[in-house]
């Protein structure tokens, strides 16, 4: 009974954390090289709890909040092991491409390299002036894709931004000619200065990607992305975007004047920047570089404070602070811009600064503050800051 109790004793203090098991064998047993064996077991556990070597879980665990703290350590939202990674795009010749380009426009730059990779819209708003459609054009070219320019005014019929059906008189049928929308990069210049019929005329080609003149539905070459800048500092003469279109655009960037440095470094070298970007991509590579992003790892701790911020608004609107809160769309454009940022920092998993980072790209067309049109722009800013700051507490 002895030797049975010793070979039990013997493989349950193998174990380096059953620590207790082995203190009990030791008093059953009573021999002095069990209790020697037993000690070094003890001596060894405590030394490898001490060194913070103890084996850890598939996917470390995070605790039980609300939100995610920016205090977590960067291994917690690593891809579990055992599941393989994902190399990230090397979008870095884009990047410089595009500022060598455009100068002083540094946040702009990089909220369209995000749009681009995560396949989505942006929305431009800033003074006249301030390159929106330099910036757009030179990521077209840096991208080696075509470029179109819709210059959005009053008396604008859908028919020239879609493309119509032309009578031909040698043949007497009709023909369709495709219209600006049908290119890789299309710019809105001034969207809010189209009326609301012009403006429904890129609905279907920033969702379904396609256009249907008469009968026929029509895809768009791949890849496909709309820009749209627009000016509110001029009230007059303009039509406000509907929540259908707005909520269609990933990003809504605010363009803002640049420093002083930058615009003398513009003085400096405005003989040099109106020529056209070499292109460092092309079509193939830009839909590749989509299709990693797709699979940037996001830990679902993460993916669920992506929900939480978005329904914060929603939560802000039923109080009373919000006329609306954004809806569901935003949370999948939240998610896919992240990995994009991820993905230009050449991560292969999602970090809680990139959903932060987005958040307020994302968010800001999405809501509207009550009485918001007593509110300057700077003013709607500060209370977006405060609501998504408010959002990141533990």
């Amino acid at each position: 009974m002895r030797a049975i109790f010793s070979r039990i004793g013997c493989r349950i203090s193998c174990d380096a954390n059953s620590i207790s098991a082995s203190l009990i064998c030791a008093a059953l047993i009573g021999r002095r090289v069990f209790l020697c064996w037993a000690a070094i077991v003890t001596a060894l556990a405590v030394f490898r709890r001490c060194a913070g070597r103890v084996a850890v879980a598939e996917e470390p665990a995070l605790p039980n909040a609300a939100f995610v703290s920016a205090q977590l350590p960067e291994r917690a939202f690593q891809p579990p092991r055992g599941m393989a990674a994902t190399a990230p795009p090397d979008a870095s010749p884009l990047i410089d491409a595009m500022r060598r380009g455009v100068t002083g426009n540094a946040r702009t730059l990089e909220a369209l390299a995000v749009a681009l990779l995560a396949d989505g819209h942006a929305l431009l708003e800033g003074a006249p002036g301030l390159a929106k459609t330099l910036a757009c054009r030179t990521m077209a070219s840096a991208c080696g894709g075509t470029f179109a320019r819709v210059q959005c005014n009053p008396d604008l019929s859908p028919a020239e931004i879609t493309g119509s059906e032309i009578f031909d008189p040698r043949d007497l049928s009709f023909h369709i000619r495709l219209g600006p929308i049908c290119a890789n990069v299309v710019l809105a210049d001034e969207i809010n200065r189209a009326p609301a019929r012009a403006q429904a005329a890129f609905l279907e080609a920033m969702e379904e990607r396609q256009v249907t003149i008469g009968s026929v539905s029509h895809l768009l070459p791949k890849p496909f992305m709309l820009l749209a800048t627009m000016n509110e500092a001029e009230p007059d003469g303009i039509y406000a975007l509907p929540r259908a279109q707005l909520d269609r655009f990933l990003f809504k960037v605010i363009v803002d004047f640049p420093e002083r440095a930058s615009e003398l470094e513009m003085l400096e070298l405005c003989e040099t920047r109106h020529r056209q970007a070499a292109p460092v991509a092309n079509g193939s590579t830009v839909l590749s570089w989509q299709a990693a992003v797709k699979t940037i790892y996001c830990a679902p701790r993460l993916k669920d404070h992506i929900v939480s911020v978005v329904c914060a608004t929603r939560e802000a609107a039923a109080g009373g602070l919000l006329e609306y809160g954004a809806g569901p769309r935003a949370s999948l454009a939240l998610l896919q811009a992240a990995r994009a940022r991820a993905a230009l920092a050449q991560r292969s998993y999602v970090l809680p600064a990139d959903v932060d980072v987005s958040a307020g790209d994302v968010l800001r067309h999405r809501i509207a503050f009550s009485r918001e049109y007593s509110l300057s722009r700077h003013q709607r800013e500060q209370r977006l800051k405060k609501l998504l700051e408010e959002a990141r507490i533990a």
